[in-house]
């Protein structure tokens, strides 16, 4: 598999190193990295979907035809 790799046109732009070794460099941040680059914010759970889904769904069952707005947005927001 390897020589029919190298055989390829293109061969040349592949990395040299294995597999394993360039997943484990792509990891950029880890642990409390983490939360200092997210900041604080609302968590997205299950119970608390906070997704353009969720506004979709919220759109769709209100009951009466409404345009959305930006006033409309952020009462959403407010309300999720």
């Amino acid at each position: 598999a390897a020589a029919d790799i190298a055989s390829a046109p293109d061969s040349r732009y592949l990395p040299n190193e294995t597999w394993p070794t360039i997943v484990a460099s792509l990891p950029w941040l880890a642990d409390g990295a983490i939360d200092r680059f997210a900041g604080d914010g609302p968590m997205i759970t299950d119970d608390h979907p906070l997704t353009e889904y969720y506004v979709l769904h919220q759109l769709s069952t209100l009951g009466r035809a409404q345009r959305v707005n930006e006033p409309l947005l952020r009462q959403l927001s407010v309300n999720s």
